[in-house]
């Protein structure tokens, strides 16, 4: 990997008892929400770091807790308290803050940027998709046109700054209507 990532280990997929060394097994996540957080505690629960390098991948650096958006875009809460961060929730879980791109499943490997523009090949022995969805608002007639996304921390955000502009306005509008 580059970016100051360590290196890409190329694993066989059974090791190789010839060999004295045993490498371990590397399970890859797709995920950060609260499926892959509890499978990735699990698996780091019953398997030790030497059998099993697990590696989870996010966009974001912290799981979010979906019940608790209404309460950050309305400004009850702080939104550190809606989310958690990964690295401290998982002690013993390599944590990505990066983009799957591209799964090619005939090679086990995964493909994501480096940040640096870059795409880095990355290898597994196990894959875990626990992604997700995308919010489609396309689904209901003028929801893309007059609807904001509502799923991740920054669209709270974003509707609560929307929802303090629009009082704003009304405050400062000699307008009736």
């Amino acid at each position: 990997m580059r970016g100051g990532s360590a290196p890409s280990q190329q694993f066989p997929l059974r090791p190789d008892h010839r060999s004295e060394e045993v490498n371990p097994i590397r399970v890859v996540i797709v995920g950060g929400g609260f499926a892959a957080v509890q499978f990735a505690k699990t698996l780091r629960r019953k398997l030790r770091p030497s059998d099993c390098e697990i590696l989870l991948f996010n966009r974001e650096n912290h799981m979010v807790f979906h019940p608790l958006l209404a309460d950050v875009a309305g400004a009850s809460i702080n939104a550190d308290a809606a989310a958690a961060p990964l690295r401290q929730m998982l002690p013993g879980v390599g944590c990505r803050t990066k983009r799957v791109e591209r799964i090619d499943l005939s090679a086990s490997e995964i493909e994501f940027d480096d940040g640096n523009g870059a795409v880095t090949r990355l290898h597994y022995h196990h894959l875990v998709l626990a992604c997700g969805a995308e919010s489609n608002l396309g689904i209901i007639p003028g929801m893309t046109e007059h609807a904001l996304a509502f799923k991740v921390m920054r669209d709270a955000i974003d509707l609560r700054q929307h929802v303090v502009r629009q009082m704003e306005q009304a405050e400062a509008t000699t307008d009736p209507e």
